[in-house]
């Protein structure tokens, strides 16, 4: 058996923790471009305020914070965009004739099952058979919205 192990040196640690701080970031006077300031000192005020972003943990736990609430925001989105789509996917499923006779046989046997067991009398069997049918329709039209969407996914629509 291969030992898969993988041990870091001391240069990729040195380098990793560089990174993680932030000193292997480039320049201030790098990072602004001074083509879009129309003078020295405006120029030099942008990089001032670049370094001092850069040195700020309260800018940079406030930057954190924003873009945690950002992403979230943008998952709260992107949730309602796939719920909106999958009630525009379920609306559009129609059953056709031998899924409803299936359902129908399935819910007169379960109704039929309730009877016998006394937990409805026989002349609720009828409304029983109602919401048999009215609950194994919506279970289907479920299951083939989701088998849907699930084919729009691996087809990537």
């Amino acid at each position: 058996m291969a030992d898969t192990s993988k041990f870091e040196t001391s240069g990729e640690t040195v380098a990793r923790v560089t990174k993680a701080l932030g000193f292997d970031a480039p320049d201030a006077l790098d990072v602004v471009d001074r083509n879009q300031y129309a003078d020295e000192d405006s120029y030099l005020d942008a990089v001032a305020l670049e370094t001092m972003r850069r040195n700020n943990p309260e800018f940079a736990a406030a930057r954190r914070t924003a873009a945690a609430r950002y992403r979230e925001r943008q998952a709260a989105a992107e949730r309602e965009r796939q719920r909106q789509e999958y009630g525009r996917l379920r609306a559009s499923v129609k059953l056709d004739s031998v899924e409803a006779q299936a359902i129908d046989r399935r819910a007169r046997e379960m109704a039929g099952a309730d009877v016998m067991a006394r937990r409805i009398s026989a002349a609720d069997l009828s409304e029983s058979i109602e919401k048999h049918k009215k609950a194994l329709t919506e279970q289907k039209k479920d299951s083939k919205a989701a088998a849907q969407q699930m084919n729009n996914l691996i087809r990537g629509r």
